[in-house]
């Protein structure tokens, strides 16, 4: 009795930790879909630049139906089987994807959002390019709230046949414990 209270208390502990990132990380592409929306609506948009603001929309639905597909599959996080699914993907869609969800977020703020690499085009790598998305989501998305002037810069390497991301800014920074 005591072995299964524990696990479903681990369980439920599992599952409160995977909504509480989940609701974080929709909030982003979500935020981004309402501003370019509203940024048509409100005719602030150059007509000849509609089309590149819906596939801005139109890319941030997609990685939000991926999270929410995965918040409804919390059979796998419950049982601690989820797994990374592994296919070809062009790093620089990731990036690309990144500019166009956080670069209006950024500028409404008063900073400058960047991306810098130098890999060549296309860059084809075998990830789970969602769980990678939802990391670097994560981390602009924290340096741009905790940021309030300056900039967000994200820089992308190749160091010893590894990727190497590097999210910096010029917020607040973290505190020792915090670091830890």
């Amino acid at each position: 009795l005591q072995a299964s209270t524990l696990a479903l208390k681990k369980a439920d502990k599992v599952k409160s930790e995977f909504l509480a990132n989940m609701s974080h990380e929709i909030r982003t592409p979500l935020t981004a879909v309402i501003g370019q929306a509203e940024a048509i609506i409100h005719g602030e948009v150059e007509h000849q630049e509609v089309l590149k603001e819906v596939g801005i929309i139109y890319s941030n639905s997609q990685h939000l139906l991926a999270l929410i597909n995965n918040i409804l599959d919390l059979s796998k996080v419950e049982a601690d089987k989820l797994e990374l699914e592994l296919q070809p993907q062009n790093l620089h869609e990731i990036l690309v994807q990144l500019t166009y969800i956080f670069s209006e977020q950024a500028k409404s703020k008063g900073l400058s959002f960047e991306i810098t690499h130098q890999l060549p085009h296309p860059f084809y790598l075998l990830i789970d390019g969602l769980r990678l998305k939802q990391v670097l989501i994560n981390l602009c998305s924290n340096a741009i709230k905790f940021t309030a002037n300056g900039n967000v810069k994200v820089k992308v390497m190749s160091k010893n046949e590894q990727l190497v991301f590097m999210i910096s800014d010029t917020g607040i920074g973290l505190s020792y414990t915090q670091l830890q």
